[in-house]
């Protein structure tokens, strides 16, 4: 019962609602959020160039919880959404960027897509479309 109680305590501290400082509203967290957005869409231009994404009757779409794109994976009549989830994030792991699949209108699932640490963009941008064309299904 202790043990469940802590949980729970842990579970509501994680859902709180803290201060906002001032560090928080400067430019930085906000180029950032920007800078998520466009390696999204980066990463779905080389899917599409590189002919291993199709995104024909698919769009970019802001949601509540963030921003991204659907596209299918060449050859899959599945679709899949990829883009940053902050409630994914806040939540479940340590990076914005998750691909989430579907089954018809179903989701079927979530996967966390991690940033390299340290890097340029271009290695950011080629490492997330790596971990993403491991995702793609065997054709």
């Amino acid at each position: 019962d202790i043990r469940q109680l802590r949980g729970l305590a842990q579970a509501q501290d994680l859902q709180a609602f803290l201060p906002i400082h001032s560090e928080e509203l400067g430019p930085n967290l906000g180029n950032r959020l920007v800078w998520y957005t466009q390696l999204v869409d980066d990463v779905i231009s080389r899917g599409v160039d590189q002919a291993w994404m199709d995104i024909k009757r698919l769009h970019a779409t802001s949601q509540w919880y963030g921003y991204g794109r659907y596209f299918r994976f060449d050859g899959v009549e599945e679709y899949c959404w990829f883009g940053v989830n902050f409630e994914r994030w806040a939540y479940y792991r340590d990076t914005p960027l998750w691909l989430q699949r579907f089954e018809g209108n179903r989701s079927i699932g979530w996967t966390p897509i991690y940033l390299k640490l340290g890097v340029e963009y271009h290695e950011v941008l080629d490492d997330v479309v790596s971990q993403l064309r491991v995702e793609a299904p065997v054709q």
